[in-house]
């Protein structure tokens, strides 16, 4: 019975353990015999839980762990869940440092927030914006209120009025268009007629086009040809007879100009001119004279003729 009461107290004892003081805020749900796990495997039990003399609404946890295992001393202690239905355990995630937990000192351990405090804080921030929600709605209503009025003079039925008003403005402006409709309905089947006539010339003039797209195809090829014989022909050598010719006759000009030659001593010899000039007139004169007189100049006498011979 004495090894039973030990045993569901969290004393081990059929093997040596250490026993560790941790420190923690609050034990709420952990009582001794309660588990002393790493990564979730049960490594010794809660000793005892006592309220610390020293400390101000602290309380002291022992534990009770094997005496051959090692734990870091910077290893931190959290109140854990196990399951859904609240039990806790001491749960240690070990730390780094060489120096192992010594007995007789006090460490601090850690009390994670249970899901109610967690699901609290969460909800905290939403239930503030939503009173703050209500609030502005509360405000943006009155606010509404007030702009729309009451009774005859309220904006809200002015509104009303307003539609009611442009949906007749609305009916009216169908009406008439109907009206306008009836009357140029000839107008308008002469309109589609017409469009019609011109759809069916349209495609009078493409069937045509693609009757004659050979003879098109032969006009395109031809003036292509054509194309490349002008692109092939001799055009500079052309352009630079021409030139040549110019420049002759420039020269030719030139020399004219600066009395060169016969007809540049002519064109430049003033006495030259009126000699020509007066011994044409006297070629006239004696042309003239042997035309009126021929006997002066020539002798028609048969009989001397004969002498002569």
């Amino acid at each position: 019975m004495i090894l039973g009461y030990n045993y569901l107290k969290g004393n081990d004892v059929f093997s040596n353990t250490n026993q560790y003081q941790i420190n923690f805020p609050n034990t709420t749900g952990l009582y001794p015999a309660n588990s002393v796990v790493i990564n979730g495997t049960e490594i010794g039990r809660v000793r005892e839980i006592k309220l610390a003399e020293d400390l101000e609404n602290q309380v002291i946890v022992t534990i009770s762990l094997p005496s051959d295992l090692t734990i870091p001393d910077d290893s931190k202690f959290l109140i854990a869940n196990l399951d859904l239905l609240g039990k806790k355990a001491i749960s240690i995630e070990r730390g780094k440092s060489t120096t192992v937990l010594r007995e007789n000192v006090i460490y601090q351990g850690q009390v994670p927030d249970d899901i109610f405090s967690v699901v609290s804080k969460q909800l905290e921030p939403i239930a503030q914006k939503a009173e703050s929600l209500m609030t502005s709605l509360d405000t943006m209503v009155k606010d509404v209120h007030l702009a729309i009025g009451t009774g005859e003079n309220s904006a809200l039925k002015k509104t009303m009025d307003n539609v009611t008003l442009t949906l007749n403005n609305a009916n009216a402006l169908l009406a008439d268009i109907s009206g306008i409709i009836a009357k140029e309905k000839n107008s308008i089947q002469s309109l589609i007629q017409n469009a019609d006539g011109v759809m069916q010339n349209t495609n009078e003039l493409t069937r045509k086009l693609a009757d004659n797209s050979a003879n098109i195809e032969n006009i395109v090829r031809n003036l292509e040809t054509l194309s490349e014989k002008v692109s092939k022909a001799d055009l500079e050598a052309t352009i630079n007879a021409a030139k040549t010719t110019l420049g002759e006759i420039n020269t030719l000009l030139a020399g004219i100009n600066e009395g060169q030659g016969t007809l540049g001593k002519i064109a430049k010899d003033e006495n030259l001119y009126h000699r020509i000039d007066s011994t044409i007139g006297t070629l006239n004169f004696l042309l003239k004279d042997l035309q009126a007189n021929p006997k002066r100049y020539v002798s028609f006498s048969l009989i001397e003729r004969k002498n002569k011979d």
